[in-house]
């Protein structure tokens, strides 16, 4: 259920739209802090994806000033200051990569290992379902883990007769559906089922960028069956 839009702002409106995100989210379940351990892999999560955006932004800016007409000294000099500060940067992103898989395999080793059985899973997918999932300890149901994520289409209807397949809900946890978005661009390469799913959606016409998100779902499906299974993935169960 999605809340209306209103102009209104007072206590007891902010109250009602807090409760709605719980019961859309969480199953009207009460609110429990996150363990610390939790904390500290998504605020390395964040900090990941700031690093990683800082690199990018520099190997551009690089990449535009190798093409300026400045003598070749200060070129050099220009071009020499980049590479430290992206050496550097890549230097602290694989730092953090390897602290994240650390957190995660010390604190959660059965939930480690059960998820990393699914064919191209990332160590960063595994935190981010630890982290910012909780597991799938609160989700009741798959479809609510996916609407967390933004990961479920919305339906877009106009009239009687005007029906579309309407686009990704933009609500929940934006970090949480890039990562699973990114995530599918590997399981399209070493996940079965996954790479099944978006060569049927493209030969059927669907956008590519479409079936990357349905491949998403999949993926995030796959990780809440073994989860709340027990069970390390197990193709011959797959669909």
């Amino acid at each position: 259920m999605e809340a209306k839009m209103t102009r209104v702002k007072t206590d007891k409106t902010d109250s009602y739209f807090i409760a709605q995100y719980g019961r859309t989210f969480f199953d009207g379940e009460l609110y429990k802090p996150k363990p610390d351990v939790e904390k500290e892999i998504e605020v390395k999560l964040k900090i990941l994806e700031d690093l990683q955006h800082q690199l990018t932004n520099l190997r551009n800016q690089r990449e535009s000033l190798s093409h300026v007409p400045i003598p070749i000294k200060k070129l050099k000099e220009n071009l020499e200051y980049y590479d430290e500060l992206i050496e550097k940067i890549e230097k602290n992103i694989k730092e953090l990569e390897k602290e994240i898989k650390e957190l995660t395999k010390k604190n959660y080793q059965e939930e480690y290992k059960l998820l990393k059985s699914i064919p191209g899973i990332s160590d960063r997918v595994i935190g981010v379902v630890i982290a910012m999932f909780g597991g799938f300890k609160r989700f009741k149901s798959v479809k609510k883990a996916a609407s967390y994520a933004g990961l479920n289409p919305s339906p877009y209807e106009s009239g009687a007769s005007v029906k579309k397949s309407g686009s990704i809900k933009k609500m929940g946890n934006p970090y949480a559906r890039k990562i699973l978005y990114m995530a599918a661009l590997s399981a399209i390469r070493f996940n079965k089922y996954c790479r099944e799913l978006y060569e049927r959606l493209v030969s059927k016409g669907k956008a590519k960028k479409l079936a990357l998100v349905a491949v998403a779902h999949k993926l995030l499906r796959q990780a809440y069956g073994v989860l709340k299974n027990r069970r390390p993935f197990d193709e011959n169960l797959c669909t």
